[in-house]
């Protein structure tokens, strides 16, 4: 649910930023509707990547994870956004973020499209043949040995994970920092556009690398679950993301009325969310396909 959730953030970020570079004339409501139109249509992959993964881990409640795929994400979003929305009309006694008829209208087009594409790529996911491993496994399980003296404790998931998700989080923040000081002005916008394209491709350069080298220390350990390392190891950029939003707050804001607060912190929590959905969910397809690959070559050998 939550890689297939994550590649469907993916798919909306990769279109979203090409359209803001492609554009010839650059406006900040386009690109919000780019996103809100395209992201229903996405939720094929959504269904599909989740089922794939599910068939593969012999996952047998097929019906539940229909049913997450379809509203976990469009649900999380709608409530963030409603939250923030109550919060401006609380403060100002009119809803300006989202008019509550461009709400119901939203939100019956996402219901429309986005729950039978899921449906759609689930049923193509689970119909299609199940991923084989390279290698032939027992079908007797065995017990694996814990040793405490197995992997030294920065391999753990608190203190690797930390480790492996600073080093995308500081590349994404100086490139950012170094472009801020360089563009400035209305004037050159669309080189804001185009270098920001470059930084989201080095963003997921340098995660697919953390990802591989993560899961190889991972595996020299001689450890079993190694899935649910690498995917705190992603999911963690998410919670840097949120902490660099929370020092910004402290530092550079002035929150006079409480319902701003509230509205900033979902905002970032909503923001930070989709980061380290992303970027969990990158982390994790590239070590399956790391594992697979490493296991063929050991079968050919």
């Amino acid at each position: 649910m939550f890689v297939g959730a994550g590649v469907q953030v993916f798919t909306v970020t990769a279109i979203t930023i090409t359209y803001s570079v492609a554009d010839i004339y650059f406006d900040k409501g386009a690109l919000v509707g780019v996103a809100t139109g395209v992201f229903p249509w996405l939720g094929m992959f959504n269904g599909y990547t989740a089922s794939r993964l599910y068939k593969f881990f012999n996952g047998s409640k097929w019906g539940k994870l229909d049913f997450c795929c379809m509203f976990f994400l469009p649900g999380f979003i709608s409530a963030c956004l409603m939250i923030i929305d109550l919060c401006e009309w609380i403060e100002t006694g009119r809803s300006d973020t989202i008019p509550v008829r461009e709400a119901l209208v939203l939100a019956l087009y996402w219901f429309v499209v986005h729950v039978p594409l899921c449906f759609v790529g689930s049923y193509v996911g689970f119909s299609t043949r199940k991923i084989n491993t390279p290698v032939k496994t027992n079908r007797m399980q065995r017990e694996v040995e814990v040793n405490a003296d197995r992997a030294p404790f920065w391999c753990e998931i608190p203190a690797f994970g930390l480790i492996a998700a600073f080093l995308p989080t500081c590349v994404l923040m100086l490139q950012l920092w170094q472009i801020m000081e360089v563009v400035n002005g209305a004037a050159n916008m669309y080189a804001l556009h185009g270098m920001l394209y470059v930084v989201f491709i080095c963003f997921i350069i340098v995660v697919i690398e953390v990802s591989v080298i993560y899961t190889y220390i991972t595996l020299s350990t001689e450890e079993p679950n190694w899935w649910w390392r690498v995917w705190w190891a992603g999911s963690l950029i998410g919670f840097y993301g949120f902490l660099i939003m929370l020092f910004y707050l402290l530092v550079d804001l002035r929150v006079e009325y409480v319902t701003t607060l509230i509205s900033y912190c979902t905002a970032c929590v909503l923001s930070s969310s989709m980061i380290g959905l992303m970027a969990a969910s990158i982390t994790m397809l590239i070590a399956f396909l790391f594992n697979l690959m490493i296991y063929r070559r050991v079968k050919l050998e």
